[in-house]
């Protein structure tokens, strides 16, 4: 009731989310690409000065931004209560990473924010999501 009030009575919130999704996804990514152009960026650290990242962290990595990626789609398919559990989930997982993961530059903190702020908004607009 309350989401639809925000985001119009006519708006499938499916869509809504899938498009946040989307969004965050490529914050993420520019966030990232970002980093690989500032020295001082553990990223860039570690890719550059060719430190052995093991492969159990870049899976975990590969896994953490596929949960973004699959939510892209699961958002539009899933039934309604998986759906909204799905998207409160991955999206405090999410957070979390990006809390844990990140970095004190201003670039960083300015994608921090904005992929913090449209995960707050998935979770709120899920949570009140009725059926």
């Amino acid at each position: 009731m309350i989401a639809k009030s925000i985001i119009g009575p006519n708006t499938d919130i499916r869509v809504v989310l899938s498009t946040l999704w989307i969004f965050v996804l490529l914050n993420m990514l520019y966030a990232d690409m970002i980093s690989l152009l500032d020295h001082n960026a553990p990223i860039h650290i570690l890719l550059m000065d060719k430190i052995e990242v093991p492969p159990a962290f870049l899976v975990g990595a590969a896994l953490l931004m596929e949960t973004v990626i699959i939510m892209i789609l699961l958002s539009r398919v899933l039934k309604y209560k998986t759906n909204r559990l799905a998207n409160i989930s991955i999206a405090i997982i999410n957070i979390l990473a990006v809390i844990l993961g990140g970095w004190s530059s201003a670039y960083y903190l300015l994608f921090a924010s904005v992929e913090i702020a449209a995960m707050l908004l998935i979770i709120w607009l899920a949570w009140s999501w009725k059926e």
